[in-house]
């Protein structure tokens, strides 16, 4: 019998190990899964606020490369404006270019200038000034001369390149005319 107490109480302890041993487990196992989840939980949303903030930057990235896209397009527009500016500047340029080579070949080709371009010539040398006659081209001191008459005194200029070879203001008009007088003669 007493083997049948060792044995009974060996079960029963055996038993109670047991029963206390799955208690224990159940106890560990259950936290550990808890803790786990709560870990995988965390971890996906950090997970998550570091691709919203790499989201956030490429969003500010591409906000400031399109405000740049923008900005050269502007600046391209501008220079393409100028450009065309330019050109047209050129071009007119180019055109009052020639206009003044075609005259200067033809003054050169005839030896003189007009009596109209030396009206235009005084005209331009004295601004307030009116033209009293139409210039008469003249021979001063061995060169031929056109005389510009203006209500503020008379202009010679020479009758091939233009230059002014003289000047007699209206207050010494009278006086003038008389020196004019001796040292040309009309042609």
């Amino acid at each position: 019998m007493i083997q049948k107490l060792f044995f009974a109480a060996a079960a029963a302890l055996t038993s109670f190990a047991l029963v206390l041993l799955g208690g224990v487990l159940a106890q560990v196992q259950p936290t550990s899964a808890s803790q786990s989840a709560a870990a995988v939980v965390a971890q996906a949303a950090q997970q998550n606020t570091a691709f919203q903030q790499q989201i956030q930057q490429a969003n500010s990235q591409l906000t400031q490369a399109y405000q740049q896209q923008r900005t050269l397009q502007q600046q391209l527009s501008q220079a393409q404006q100028q450009l065309a500016n330019t050109q047209q500047q050129l071009a007119q340029a180019q055109q009052q270019a020639a206009a003044a080579a075609a005259q200067a070949s033809s003054q050169t080709t005839t030896g003189a200038i007009t009596a109209d371009h030396a009206a235009s010539l005084a005209l331009q040398l004295v601004p307030r000034a009116r033209l009293v006659r139409q210039p008469q081209l003249v021979n001063l001191q061995g060169t031929a001369a056109y005389e510009v008459a203006l209500n503020l005194g008379t202009i010679y200029l020479d009758a091939s390149t233009g230059q002014v070879l003289g000047v007699v203001p209206a207050s010494r008009q009278g006086q003038g005319a008389a020196q004019s007088q001796s040292s040309h003669s009309d042609d």
